[in-house]
């Protein structure tokens, strides 16, 4: 009985008209410390920045970077969006459920609400397993590593 009970009021409070509204800002006259430009020239071992561009239609900056692990051969892409203004103080990590990572697209909505926030691929695309399995059957050690790992916590 009572697990019911909680269950219906967590659904209740999780889906309170006063959650879906955006956390209030802890920084609204807060500006950016680097431009773009700036970002563009960020040096970090094994990565390389593929694209950094202003947003206008969600005020952000975007950015698209691709992590290796060497001298292994993957590849990780990492997407960023920083809020340009009305940053919240927070950020929020996103993904996907089972073997699926995240994607650009899922950035949307956080930096709507004013957090900086990233995802990745978990160093494969799409949602099925295939990537664990090298061409000959073998598990693909690496690849397992990048998903389960590597690919959310570098």
């Amino acid at each position: 009985m009572k697990t019911p009970l909680l269950c219906f009021f967590a659904t209740l409070l999780l889906t309170s008209p006063a959650l879906a509204q955006r956390p209030v800002s802890l920084y609204p006259d807060i500006v950016p410390v680097r431009t773009p430009d700036d970002l563009r020239r960020v040096a970090l071992p094994h990565t390389t920045l593929s694209s950094v561009v202003v947003n206008e239609a969600e005020g952000s900056v975007r950015i698209t970077a691709v992590v290796t692990h060497p001298p292994a051969t993957d590849r990780v892409t990492v997407w960023v969006a920083l809020p340009l203004k009305n940053w919240n103080g927070r950020f929020m990590g996103n993904g996907g459920g089972g073997f699926n990572g995240g994607s650009a697209n899922s950035l949307r909505g956080p930096v709507a609400q004013g957090f900086a926030t990233a995802a990745t691929d978990t160093g494969h695309e799409g949602g099925s397993g295939a990537f664990a399995l090298n061409a000959n059957g073998r598990l693909n050690w690496q690849e397992i590593r990048d998903n389960a790992y590597l690919a959310s916590t570098r």
